[in-house]
């Protein structure tokens, strides 16, 4: 067996017998090794081995080896995506840091070159790390597109990273613009006998991929009803609101959108003559 009878099918993959030739009747052990830095989940690579007997004949051995990579340091979520209701409120998402060798937490690195990013008091929970992380944009920066750097060294002698810091990037967006916004400005609601009804357009970044998920509707003085319909092409979605009878005319009228401050406005209620009887 020569060098060029050994392939893998992948550069990260060594194959390596422990003799060159075979006796008849023995046996040669092969070693297969598949380096895993910078890998991440589920992984499928191998090689082979052709064999060339005395009398010419070639026979191949073929290796497969399976397994699932999963990287020294990781975190929850993968990519931190705020909205502006997040930076108005100010609201901090927590960064879950996590390993699978023995880190020395205290000499972690944090490091993001946006200086609109800040990093609220660590905390540990057992064996996670709790990283609260906030963004406050400029007035000059719409939005926010930089990466967060963690790196931590690794303290388990029997790891091939030992003396070597276990690293980990995580994206993180932020954007000014209007997750949701509501159209007309005003609520018009148009009564025919006792039905009481309005439809309104909901639009925005979010809307665009999927249907905007709203917690809840309300007005001042009545109970109602609503049914959201999936977003059209143009990332346009309709809200139809029924109103429950009551004596009193509602005010205004409050939609409350997941991930966005409250939308609160006035209410134009219009009644409408029903249709006279042909006779």
């Amino acid at each position: 067996m020569n060098d060029g009878d050994i392939t893998t099918n992948c550069g990260c993959t060594g194959v390596v017998p422990n003799a060159r030739r075979i006796p008849p009747g023995g046996s040669v052990a092969v070693q297969a090794a598949v380096r895993t830095a910078g890998k991440s989940g589920p992984f499928s690579v191998g090689g082979s081995i052709r064999w060339t007997g005395p009398s010419g004949a070639v026979r191949t051995t073929r290796l497969l080896v399976r397994g699932k990579a999963t990287p020294p340091l990781q975190t929850e979520p993968d990519v931190l995506d705020l909205s502006a209701a997040d930076m108005t409120a100010v609201r901090f998402h927590d960064l879950i840091v996590t390993s699978v060798v023995p880190l020395d937490w205290g000499q972690l690195q944090i490091v993001c070159n946006s200086p609109s990013v800040r990093f609220g008091p660590r905390r540990r929970d057992g064996d996670r790390l709790i990283i609260p992380v906030t963004c406050n944009l400029p007035n000059s920066l719409e939005v926010l597109d930089e990466t967060i750097c963690l790196a931590c060294p690794v303290t388990d002698p029997k790891s091939p990273l030992h003396g070597k810091n276990a690293a980990v990037s995580v994206p993180i967006r932020a954007s000014r613009k209007t997750d949701f916004a509501v159209s007309p400005s005003t609520v018009v609601v148009t009564q025919v006998r006792e039905q009481a009804t309005a439809k309104l357009l909901i639009h925005g970044r979010r809307v665009r991929t999927g249907a905007p998920v709203i917690r809840a509707v309300r007005c001042d003085c009545r109970r109602v009803s609503w049914t959201v319909s999936e977003p059209t092409a143009g990332g346009v979605a309709i809200l139809e609101i029924t109103f429950v009878k009551g004596r009193e005319t509602p005010a205004w009228l409050e939609i409350e959108l997941e991930g966005a401050e409250p939308v609160r406005m006035p209410i134009s209620w219009l009644e409408e003559s029903p249709p006279a009887k042909g006779g």
